[in-house]
């Protein structure tokens, strides 16, 4: 059975001719690579990734044309596009079967737009299409318009694999879902990296990369040694999500295979490393990246409390793990980027179980520690627009701003404001009760292009979803932060 993973086009909100939030193109296909694994001793595989450029930087020459009605947003108008030639190269693909992954929201329209035009040039194919997006009841209705045979609600790579079993056996199945869990020990395949074109990848979820990372080339991988969350944040896909460890051998294993086939960059994207993990186990896997001399970074976020141990002391040889850098300027390996999720903690007392000790000491001295090491790039994720939000929470968190920024303003790493407005994703019990309450702005059918950090659906008590949306962008212009062009800048 031919099968082809399809990572969709790079989609592109615009505000007359400018970007309404960064482009992101050649971004690496975990998805696509692990489900890809699974099955690629039983299959004939292909990996057709539609949003990778020849040359990132000129993603204006490849824009396509609207393939949908404007948005209106406030007094703006935002069009919508495709990057990419996805239709010719669609047909120039044909399969049995086509998987598709929609994990974000803000980009449904994207991949419901590919999966109708791989419709209609392949209708005897099968179209699956699973991820964070696709799976919650209430968005099934959507995909399966769009053209989706089948939507995936388990563990993909688990499965993927019993229903293309059972799909050569009889073409038809009683069920449209395709559910399916990890019962036992969660194991990470090794995937077969020559189905892509490594040199493409050299973009990172969280902002520039230091040139000293590819010096002798190379290219960047998102990657992960663990999934699932215990933890209740009503407003995240992942929450109360059974954690899954694989064998530590596995874990090295895996990391070798991309390390060995020219990895440079390892991107870990787990749901909660720290949690998922045992200490002594990331002691042994963080020593062995640094014997290998490759970089690393946590673009996802560490749950930052459990830096420390019950009584509030950072555990040294953790953080030294975890954060050792070589300091090369022309060969750089260790810890590059952290994102540091600290959420709402900056507006009031978060009521959030993962930050009852992450309080402004706590981040204060994470910061100051964390500088220390010579860490190039540290984001801090901060959540506003929440439907109870006030002014004195934006005075306060204005006034923490103020602090951190003289603390770090004049050091090496480069501390950059990651301010995101809070999204009630479909599934999440944020997302059932925003819809419920009525404050969308505007509705998942009509723009799930806006359901994405840098811009906000929530009418609040006390400030519109634009004014959100607008509060956002004057924050990071008053810090010198923006980043309407696409990524920030690196040090100088």
């Amino acid at each position: 059975m031919k099968i082809v993973f399809v990572e969709h086009p790079c989609p592109v909100l615009l505000l007359g001719n400018q970007p309404w939030s960064p482009i992101r193109t050649n971004t690496w296909p975990q998805s696509q690579m692990t489900l890809a694994a699974a099955v690629s001793n039983q299959h004939d595989i292909e990996i057709l990734d539609l949003r990778s450029l020849q040359a990132p930087a000129d993603w204006r020459q490849e824009i396509g044309p609207e393939y949908m009605e404007p948005i209106r947003y406030a007094q703006s108008t935002l069009t919508r596009h495709l990057i990419g030639n996805y239709g010719e190269r669609i047909a120039q693909h044909p399969a049995d079967v086509f998987v598709f992954t929609a994990n974000f929201t803000s980009e449904a329209n994207a991949v419901a737009q590919t999966i109708r035009t791989t419709k209609v040039k392949w209708p005897e194919a099968l179209i699956l299409v699973g991820g964070s997006d696709a799976s919650p009841q209430e968005r099934h209705e959507f995909y399966f318009t769009a053209g989706a045979d089948y939507i995936g609600v388990g563990d993909g790579d688990t499965a993927l694999p019993a229903f293309l079993e059972s799909i050569q056996k009889s073409r038809s199945q009683p069920s449209r879902l395709i559910g399916g869990g990890i019962m036992g020990a969660f194991h990470l395949p090794l995937p077969n990296l020559s189905f892509v074109d490594q040199s493409r990848y050299k973009e990172s979820g969280g902002g520039p990369i230091l040139p000293a990372v590819f010096s002798n080339g190379g290219f960047a991988a998102y990657t992960e040694i663990s999934r699932g969350c215990s933890r209740e944040c009503a407003f995240c896909s992942a929450r109360k999500t059974k954690l899954l460890v694989p064998p530590i051998s596995d874990v090295l294993r895996h990391l070798d295979h991309l390390i060995d086939n020219g990895c440079r960059l390892l991107m870990f994207s787990d749901d909660n490393l720290l949690l998922a993990q045992r200490p002594d186990e990331l002691l042994r896997i963080f020593a062995h990246l640094r014997e290998r001399q490759v970089a690393w970074e946590f673009p996802n976020g560490l749950e930052v409390g459990l830096l420390a141990d019950n009584d509030g002391n950072f555990r040294e040889d953790l953080f030294e793990a975890l954060f050792w850098n070589s300091k090369n300027p022309s060969k750089f390996a260790g810890a590059h980027r952290l994102l540091v999720p600290i959420e709402d903690a900056l507006l009031h007392k978060s009521g959030l179980s993962k930050l009852k000790r992450v309080q402004a000491a706590y981040i204060g001295e994470l910061l100051q520690r964390l500088i220390n090491t010579g860490i190039p790039f540290l984001n801090l994720a901060i959540m506003i627009g929440g439907a109870q939000e006030t002014q004195a929470d934006r005075e306060q968190l204005e006034g923490q701003l103020g602090l951190i920024f003289g603390l770090t303003r004049s050091t090496a790493t480069r501390v950059n404001f990651s301010i995101f407005c809070t999204s009630p994703l479909p599934g999440t019990p944020l997302g059932k009760e925003i819809t419920a309450q009525g404050r969308l702005s505007h509705s998942i059918e009509e723009a799930p292009e806006l359901w994405t950090v840098f811009a906000s659906v929530i009418n609040g008590d006390n400030f519109t979803a634009e004014q959100t949306t607008n509060y956002r962008r004057e924050l990071l212009q008053r810090f010198h932060m923006s980043q309407d062009e696409g990524k920030i800048l690196p040090p100088s």
